[in-house]
């Protein structure tokens, strides 16, 4: 008889192949630009200053010698100007800013109120006193001396003139420009009583 093989067992089934998901490449955050560091801001080196010398200490002359010429108090014997050189401001911060004639109007209205004019002098009417005035910051005064010591020590009725006028400087408290106290520190004002009485 023929024998007939037994089948054959089946081969297994091949396991079907294991399908690996596709590998999703994941892209790393892509790290962000990195900004440039701003250009540092070149320090504009100082423009060379011309030093000019001698154009500045002519200034400087000049204005101490305004200065002298404004605050150079009559020297007398056994007086010393060491308090003017205390209280004095450098000479550069000191540089005058005139006062305006409205200004002084003001300073000799307020003096001129103070005034107690003597009416009974001969010749008043044409008599002029001028005044050096020396005040402190606040305004108070600090030295009064009249200009004409000649004529004062001659003419009575110029001197009866002349010393009512520096005890209407000495009575009064003068309201003036704290900013321009440089120029109104040392000044010389001329009265006139025959202006006072028609006024």
């Amino acid at each position: 008889p023929v024998e007939t093989a037994a089948p054959a067992p089946e081969p297994p089934a091949p396991e079907p192949p294991k399908v690996e998901p596709p590998a999703v490449k994941v892209a790393a955050r892509p790290k962000p630009p990195e900004k440039p560091a701003p250009p540092k801001k070149a320090e504009p080196s100082p423009a060379p200053v011309a030093k000019d010398d001698n154009d500045f200490n002519a200034l400087l002359r000049s204005v101490e010698q305004q200065n002298r010429r404004v605050e150079a108090p009559e020297r007398r014997p056994g007086t010393g100007n060491a308090e003017a050189a205390r209280t004095a401001p450098p000479a550069a911060m000191a540089a005058p800013v005139a006062l305006s004639a409205s200004e002084l109007a003001g300073i000799r209205r307020q003096i001129e109120r103070c005034w107690n004019v003597p009416i009974g002098v001969p010749g008043i009417e044409a008599m002029r006193v001028s005044l050096r005035i020396q005040l402190e910051a606040d305004g108070s005064v600090r030295e009064v001396s009249i200009e004409e010591s000649g004529r004062f020590d001659a003419d009575h009725g110029f001197r009866t003139v002349a010393e009512s006028a520096r005890r209407a400087v000495l009575s009064c408290r003068l309201d003036l420009p704290a900013e321009k106290y440089a120029v109104w520190r040392d000044m010389v004002l001329t009265f006139s009583p025959g202006d006072a009485l028609s006024g």
